[in-house]
Formats: C-alpha cells, structure tokens, sequence
C-alpha cells in the first residue's frame, strides 16, 4: 500500500486503531485463545504494512505495537495488553485530528478536555 496520501494514511491508523480496540478485549477475555491469535497475527500483518508510515508519523506506536506482540509470543498477556492500550490511546488522539507534522512525531502528545484551560501532557 502506498500511504503517501494523507486520507491513505487515515485510512491505514483508522484501520490499526479498530484492531486494536478488538484485540485488548479479547486479549482480556481468553488469553490466547484461537480469537486473540487470530486477531494478533492480523495486527502483525498490517503493522508490517503500515511500519515506515507509523515510524514516520508516530514511531511510539510502532514501537508500543512490536513490544506487544513480543510479549503476547510470551503468552505475557497482561504487558501486551498495557503496551496495545498504549498505541490504541496515542492512535485515538492522531485519528482524530489533522496529521501531526512530521517534526512532531518525538513531542508528547497534548490531550484537552472541556474543562480544560491548559493542555495536559499524555502519559503515554
């Protein structure tokens, strides 16, 4: 896939961020079971895909993805989970808004809230 376009590269987080949000819960339910592999060798497959995009716009989730998978190989269920929370939480915030530029792909993000006067630094 070439996601040099910007509604290509929507596209592709938008993709990543639902198989997150349907592999945390079921990471959670069975641990392992054949749905969570299923879902999990989906995920490898278009992280592999979507890697020189994510290292570009936002290498953290790169990052917090490969670890995930690492430690779900472990059958370390409660770290992978920790690190798919993670990319799913830094994924909302890029998805759901204009691209970030490219020399902000190392800032931390800023979340706002209604109440908010001040942005707040995520901690993710």
């Amino acid at each position: 896939m070439n996601a040099s376009a910007p509604d290509d590269v929507r596209a592709l987080l938008a993709r990543l961020h639902t198989q997150l949000r349907l592999l945390i819960p079921a990471l959670t339910i069975t641990e392992g079971g054949r749905q969570a592999e299923v879902l999990l060798a989906r995920l490898r497959e278009s992280t592999n895909e979507a890697a020189r995009t994510l290292s570009a716009v936002e290498p953290i989730v790169l990052a917090a993805i490969e670890e995930a998978l690492r430690h779900a190989v472990a059958r370390e269920h409660d770290e992978a989970r920790t690190e798919l929370l993670n990319a799913y939480h830094r994924l909302s915030v890029l998805i759901h808004r204009e691209p970030r530029r490219e020399e902000a792909a190392h800032e931390r993000t800023r979340r706002w809230s209604i109440s908010d006067t001040h942005p707040r630094a995520d901690t993710g």
